[in-house]
C-alpha cells in the first residue's frame, strides 16, 4: 500500500551494510526524481564515529531515537540473525516497514515475525526480493501471464554465488545464524520468483545438497525438482532449482519452457554480466536461419535499478492499469513471504 500522494516522508534504514548502502542510494535518488522523500536517517551501530563525520548522512544513536523520530517508513538491512529481534521491536511503532529477506531463518520464525502484524488492517510489513524488479523478470513473466509459451513443459532457474577465501568465517556460514544455507539464501529469491510465477502451488519432489567445501554445517549447494500445475490445462509440469554458495562463476538463469515457445533470462548485472531476456518460437529455424538466429532479444539490462524500482512500487506507485490487463510483479507483502518459506520448508524436507 503506498503512502499518501503529495505528503512527504520520513524513512529510516536500519543497518549500512551493502544492502543497506544500496537502500539509501536508491532513496536518494527518489529524492533527487522529485519524489516526497523529507528526511533519510540511518542507524548502525558498528560505523566507526570517525566514518559518520562529513558524509551527509543523518546518524541515529539509537533505536529509540527513530521511534522519537516517527519516520513513516522503517528498512531493515540487518544479518538474518538479528533482523527477527528487531522487526519485534519497530513492529509496535507508528510505520510500515520493509525488512530484506528472507521473512525469517525458518518456516517458524515466519510465523513468529507474521504474528506481529496479523492484527492490522493494512499491510504494514513487506520483504525485499529486488530480484521482482529486474526488467527480464518483469517482461518474461508477462509473457508468461499472457500465455506467449502456451503449455509449460519446464522451468529451470539457478543462482550461483562465487563467494572468496574467507566465506567459512563469516556469519553465513553458519548455520545458527545464517539458516540452512544455499537454500535459505540466496535460494529464496528462486522460491520468491516461482511462487509468483506458479500461481496453483509447488510441490518439491526430490532434493540433493551439498555440504563439503567450507564444512560449517551449512548447505553450500542445493539442487531440487519441484512441480507445479499448468495454468492452459492443469497438467503437472517440472521445475528445477540451483541455488550454490560454491559456483565459481557467477550465475543466474530463469528459463520457461513451453509447446509454443520458450523465454530465457540471463545474467544480472556486475560479475553475472548484464542480464539478457531471449525469446523463441517453437522451430524458429523453420524461417530459414538457424534457431538462435530466429530468437530475438526483448530485453537488455545492467539490473543497477531494481533497488530503486522496488522502493518507488512500493512507497508511491499503484498498478491502476485504467482497466487494462497488465501483469507485473509487485513488491512482496509478508503474506507472500510467509507462503515464500513454508515453500522453503517444504523444500527442506525432500533434501536427502
Amino acid at each position: 500500500m503506498a503512502i499518501e500522494e503529495n505528503r512527504e516522508m520520513k524513512v529510516a534504514i536500519i543497518g549500512f551494510g551493502l544492502i543497506g548502502r544500496e537502500r539509501y542510494n536508491a532513496l536518494r535518488e527518489l529524492q533527487r526524481g522529485g519524489f516526497p522523500i523529507n528526511e533519510i536517517g540511518v542507524y548502525d551501530p558498528y560505523i566507526p564515529e570517525e566514518n559518520k563525520y562529513n558524509s551527509g548522512i543523518i546518524w541515529f544513536e539509537s533505536l529509540k531515537e527513530i521511534e522519537e523520530n516517527n519516520p513513516d517508513w522503517v528498512i531493515v538491512c540487518t544479518p538474518h540473525y538479528v533482523t527477527v529481534e528487531i522487526i519485534k521491536i519497530a513492529s509496535k511503532w507508528n510505520c510500515r516497514i520493509l525488512m530484506e529477506k528472507p521473512f525469517g531463518r525458518n518456516y517458524k520464525e515466519a510465523l513468529e515475525l507474521d504474528s506481529l502484524f496479523n492484527n492490522d488492517l493494512i499491510n504494514r510489513c513487506y520483504v525485499g526480493f529486488n530480484y521482482r524488479f529486474y526488467p527480464g523478470i518483469q517482461k518474461i513473466y508477462a509473457d508468461y501471464r499472457n500465455g506467449l509459451f502456451g503449455e509449460i513443459i519446464n522451468m529451470n532457474c539457478e543462482l550461483g554465488h562465487g563467494g572468496n577465501p574467507d566465506d567459512a568465517n563469516t556469519w553465513k556460514s553458519s548455520p545458527e545464524l545464517n539458516g540452512s544455507g544455499a537454500l535459505c539464501d540466496p535460494g529464496i529469491h528462486l522460491i520468491d520468483l516461482l511462487n509468483q510465477f506458479c500461481i496453483y502451488g509447488i510441490v518439491p519432489k526430490y532434493g540433493t545438497a551439498h555440504k563439503g567445501v567450507w564444512n560449517t554445517g551449512i548447505q553450500e549447494e542445493v539442487n531440487l525438482i519441484l512441480t507445479s500445475k499448468n495454468p492452459v490445462d492443469g497438467k503437472n509440469f517440472s521445475i528445477n532449482l540451483k541455488s550454490s554458495l560454491v559456483h565459481w562463476r557467477s550465475t543466474f538463469r530463469f528459463e520457461i519452457w513451453g509447446d509454443k515457445g520458450y523465454g530465457i533470462v540471463t545474467g544480472r548485472g556486475r560479475s553475472y554480466g548484464p542480464m539478457e531476456y531471449v525469446r523463441g518460437e517453437k522451430w524458429g529455424w523453420k524461417k530459414g536461419v538457424s534457431q538462435r538466429e530466429s530468437e530475438q532479444l526483448v530485453s537488455l539490462s545492467t539490473c543497477e535499478l531494481s533497488f530503486y524500482d522496488e522502493l518507488k512500487a512500493l512507497f508511491f506507485e499503484k498498478n491502476n492499469d485504467g482497466g487494462n490487463l497488465v501483469y507485473r510483479l509487485e513488491p512482496c507483502n509478508s503474506f507472500e513471504a510467509l507462503l515464500n518459506m513454508k515453500l522453503y520448508e517444504d523444500c527442506f524436507r525432500v533434501i536427502i
